[in-house]
């Protein structure tokens, strides 16, 4: 059952809450899919059907319509695939969303942030084209790529990049640590990345109190939809985040402080969280795995 923004204010307290506490704007529905599939579905072999995607997204507030129209504009993008089974529609990440996930996975699940000194990879664009250089470069800040001039960008040497055609990618070894904290002050904006993180601590403040003091989810969906709503918006902070070992950043940095909490979080919600989704998760006819070979050859053509 998809419930209404109306009717998840009115049932569920926390979720409501949590839903309030930062801007409705920021919630892209085709986003937040790709969180629940990542955090919920992927661990659990992938594959889930569309009844279940429309009843964790509708506790979110967001109608059943609009469920179908992100997951149209996915399966257009390449991002998952889709297949019918009687009167039921199911839904996977494809091979190359799957890699993404799990890669940046590695990142929104690690107890820590990098800790030992790195070295560094440098992206020249000055070969490109205008167009290209600058979707190049748009691409790159939104992984919290440092800017070292106009036409090169830094990054840490363990943050996956690809190289590019036209593009010259160059490895850079370790530098002095007082050399390293220079590059980190003056090529990367620490400081929005700063307020992203106090963001999301100052959001989630009131469901980790309420959660200290003793308060449940009124259900399982609600354990569910709370938790992918706060993994997803963790998520987009971290996916912008160029992964700075922690020796070169201040110690106070409000991201080890947001790691922390979003792991306390999922701790607390997965019990109830994971129970809802055993019960929903159930073996459709002709078995997950024939059906997920089937969507999986049919996403390679």
């Amino acid at each position: 059952m998809t419930v209404s923004m109306t009717e998840a204010m009115s049932q569920y307290s926390l979720l409501s809450r949590c839903l309030t506490s930062a801007p409705r704007g920021t919630l892209r529905i085709w986003s937040l899919a790709v969180s629940f599939l990542g955090d919920c579905i992927v661990p659990r072999g992938g594959l889930v059907g569309l009844s279940t995607i429309s009843d964790v997204l509708g506790a979110c507030g967001i109608d059943a319509g609009a469920v179908r129209t992100a997951l149209s504009r996915l399966a257009s993008d390449g991002w998952v695939a889709r297949v019918r089974s009687g009167r039921n529609s199911y839904y996977t990440l494809t091979p190359t969303a799957l890699a993404e996930s799990q890669a940046a996975s590695r990142r929104i699940y690690a107890a820590d942030p990098p800790q030992a000194p790195c070295g560094w990879q440098v992206m020249i664009t000055a070969g490109l084209p205008p167009d290209g250089h600058r979707r190049l470069r748009e691409t790159l800040l939104r992984q919290g790529a440092g800017t070292l001039d106009t036409h090169s960008f830094i990054l840490p040497d363990h943050h996956p990049l690809r190289s590019e055609p036209g593009a010259l990618l160059l490895p850079v070894s370790r530098l002095a640590d007082d050399q390293a904290r220079l590059v980190v002050a003056n090529a990367f904006d620490l400081a929005a990345l700063a307020r992203s993180y106090g963001n999301f601590l100052a959001n989630h403040a009131d469901l980790a109190s309420h959660l200290a003091a003793g308060h449940t989810p009124a259900d399982g969906l609600e354990a569910v939809a709370l938790r992918v709503l706060m993994i997803h918006r963790f998520r987009r902070i971290v996916l912008r985040d160029p992964g700075l070992p922690a020796c070169y950043l201040p110690a106070d940095w409000p991201g080890f402080a947001a790691r922390k909490l979003a792991h306390e979080l999922r701790a607390s919600l997965s019990p109830a969280a994971e129970s809802w989704l055993d019960e929903r998760l159930i073996e459709p006819v002709g078995g997950h795995s024939d059906m997920l070979q089937n969507l999986l050859a049919s996403a390679d053509n």
